[in-house]
């Protein structure tokens, strides 16, 4: 398994009326039908579905769609076809569907799928071809110069980041020089298909050795690799075994050379390249340095001076007969982890993970309560942070907190094992727990089990689980009869998880909500008693010819602002309460979403002398608030929920002015989780809706606290037009 490079999809979690900040740990997105694939922030998805979604989709058969801002697009169509009887085929080729999202564009590019119905000109059969769909349109993929109506099976192996190479396998002959009827690698750029799996002693003799399929490449496609028994190049001196090529910038070499002395590579097999291409690893064998001592397979660089044992170590027993798994490469190829039965450093026992480094073997699979007892590792679940993270599982207990002795993912970071596959509820059962992905940094890990880790997994079957910052959060919520597998999950590059065949969180937590609101300000002005009905004496002006109240009577409060034609002082007074969303950072475990609670008011004065105000003033917040907080509803989630209005209040401290023209000012700066904590939790998606904003004078004696029921209304939210 490669290093973890596919595309995102992110979610909303924001603080308080925030733009989405960060993922959620357990918001997914409920779609009708199976997932495909997922743009970088989660705003497009493609997916699979049966159910007509759009009026030119007029079959019954499974289409892929794209869903982008709310609406679906059909891309399963082409200018000839896109209604027949033939549904987009996932079993009838290898690795498709398949979508390309360029990292930080939060945009699918490209997608492939294969399909038997003919949807361009130039498909000439109803064999099931391979297409591609961009903003281009729909376009055939498994096509060439010498293409004809031939019954061939065609196999995708690989996509560019980009999305501007396609690679694949057919039997199919599409350019001249392919004359065997053979299956070859090929590649599709730029509308120009190409022959990979060939070189300058191709012989294209159907009753020659076995080619071609197949073995890796570089992420940009730049490099491929392929398997051969043929020889293609002169240096290949054997026709019985198996050999690994490459191809890049038109010219075939070959791989897996050896010393005439050690037999050759004895069906070699691909493990592994850098990015570039410049550092190849196989898997043979043979033995083709005087150090590797046994026939058991062995990982070598086969570097420009000849091959370079990895899958040795300080203590590697000669004539040892287990052999070694197959690893991975760092991206500059000068780290490599594999796993080997082999004793490789002392004091190992059973099948353990290593890491080869600047001629070092490193265990990897160890921990504080290491016993070195013959368990065995079940596998490398991946390399992540650039290395600095590597992820395994092992029945042997590594830590204190591993009870039992059935599989358990685990991390390995510096020289700090750590459990992932345990939760409050569980964690020491005779369970397999299975990784299905992470972000790319290995801040997040997804993995799925059949153990109940937290209270709300309240079922047997298989779910998804989240494992970030210390924590476990049960995921994949939807009907008990369901499993979510490791074949069934989505994780991206950021760590989003997308499910096929589940019903996610936001099914049951979802509602309307803005792309964002911040900040809110809310002028301040002199609140005004309501003029009820019985003491309506007056009707206002045209057009708003209704029943009024006169004199205009202020609410009772034993404060007031400068009027000079109500108490003879210049008009000075502005006020406000200003709320800012902070949204939270998504490099940390923390919760740092909040909002910040600002109350600006200047010139105030006490009746009735109008000297400066210095006591104390309270703010009120009347919130509605709408969130993702109500309680875990049967078959799990949390419910939507909208609460009966409430408060939130503040004190501020008033003083008096040097400036004898001007009256007090008051001030004041909090958050609302300081006010009460908790409050405001990253990943709820809350709105607040604000009823309305008052401003209560200290009483009597300016104290906010000794005597609430003198504290009069002051100010409220509003709008002044001179």
């Amino acid at each position: 398994m490669r290093r973890v490079r596919i595309a995102a999809m992110a979610l909303f979690a924001m603080g308080l009326l925030a733009s989405p900040a960060r993922a959620e740990h357990s918001v997914l997105q409920a779609l009708p039908g199976d997932v495909v694939g997922i743009s970088s922030a989660g705003s497009q998805v493609v997916f699979a579905t049966a159910t007509p979604l759009r009026p030119e989709d007029t079959d019954s058969q499974t289409d892929l769609y794209l869903s982008s801002g709310g609406t679906y697009e059909l891309l399963t169509t082409g200018p000839t076809g896109g209604n027949g009887p033939f549904s987009v085929c996932g079993s009838c080729g290898a690795g498709v569907p398949r979508v390309t999202a360029p990292s930080g564009t939060d945009e699918i590019t490209h997608v492939y799928f294969m399909t038997s119905e003919q949807l361009v000109a130039e498909d000439l059969d109803t064999a099931p071809d391979l297409y591609e769909h961009s903003a281009s349109g729909t376009a055939l993929i498994t096509t060439g110069p010498t293409a004809g109506v031939n019954p061939y099976t065609h196999t995708l192996r690989g996509v560019s980041p980009s999305g501007d190479k396609v690679l694949f396998d057919t039997g199919e002959s599409l350019v001249a020089e392919d004359t065997d009827g053979r299956d070859d690698v090929y590649e599709r750029s730029g509308g120009t298909t190409k022959l990979v799996s060939t070189g300058p002693l191709d012989s294209n003799n159907s009753a020659a050795q076995t080619c071609c399929s197949f073995a890796g490449s570089t992420p940009d496609a730049s490099h491929v690799f392929f398997y051969a028994s043929e020889p293609l190049t002169a240096d290949d001196d054997d026709s019985s075994n198996t050999d690994v090529y490459v191809r890049a910038g038109g010219v075939t070499k070959l791989v897996s050379t050896a010393p005439a002395s050690s037999g050759g590579a004895q069906d070699a097999g691909f493990a592994g390249t850098s990015d570039d291409g410049s550092r190849v690893f196989i898997r043979t064998r043979g033995v083709l340095t005087p150090d590797d001592t046994d026939n058991a397979f062995d990982i070598y660089e086969m570097t420009p001076g000849g091959p370079v044992l990895t899958s040795t170590g300080p203590t590697d027993a000669p004539g040892s007969s287990t052999h070694t798994q197959v690893g991975v490469a760092s991206a500059d190829g000068s780290r490599y982890w594999f796993v080997s039965g082999e004793l490789l450093v002392p004091g190992t026992g059973g099948i353990d993970v290593y890491e080869r480094s600047g001629g070092t073997t490193t265990l990897v699979s160890t921990g504080p309560t290491d016993t070195q007892n013959p368990y065995s590792v079940a596998g490398l679940g991946g390399v992540f942070d650039g290395g600095a993270r590597v992820v395994f599982s092992t029945d042997e207990r590594l830590v204190a907190a591993d009870l039992d002795s059935s599989q358990d993912l685990y991390e390995r970071a510096g020289a700090t094992t750590t459990l992932l596959s345990t939760g409050p509820a569980g964690g020491n059962g005779a369970f397999t727990p299975f990784l299905v992905g992470a972000a790319a940094d290995g801040s997040r890990y997804f993995f799925s089990t059949d153990e109940q880790l937290t209270p709300s997994d309240t079922d047997t079957k298989f779910d998804l689980y989240e494992r970030a910052g210390g924590a476990t959060t049960h995921i994949s919520y939807g009907p008990p009869t369901i499993d979510v597998t490791y074949s069934g999950a989505i994780v991206s590059e950021n760590g989003t998880p997308a499910f096929r065949n589940i019903v996610a969180r936001i099914a049951s937590g979802t509602y309307a909500r803005p792309k964002g609101a911040t900040p809110l300000l809310a002028p301040l002005v002199v609140a005004f008693q309501q003029c009820l009905n019985e003491n309506t004496n007056r009707t206002h002006g045209p057009p708003l010819a209704f029943p009024s109240c006169a004199p205009a009577t202020r609410s009772g409060s034993q404060l007031v602002v400068g009027t000079p034609d109500f108490n003879g002082l210049p008009a000075k007074s502005i006020g406000s309460v200003r709320l800012d969303t902070l949204a939270g950072i998504p490099s940390t475990p923390a919760d740092e979403a909040d909002v910040r609670l600002t109350l600006s008011d200047t010139d105030i004065h006490k009746v009735p002398d109008l000297q400066d105000y210095d006591g104390e003033v309270q703010v009120v917040l009347d919130l509605r608030i709408t969130d993702k907080d109500g309680p875990t509803l049967a078959g799990g989630g949390p419910a939507a929920v909208t609460s009966q209005t409430t408060s939130l209040k503040w004190t501020a401290q008033c003083a008096a002015t040097a400036d004898t023209t001007i009256g007090g000012a008051c001030a004041a700066t909090t958050t609302a989780d300081a006010l009460v904590p908790g409050v405001v939790t990253e990943g709820r998606r809350s709105i607040w809706a604000l009823e309305r904003v008052s401003v209560l004078d200290g009483g009597l004696d300016g104290d906010v606290e000794t005597t609430p029921a003198d504290n009069w209304l002051f100010q409220t939210q509003g709008l002044f037009v001179p």
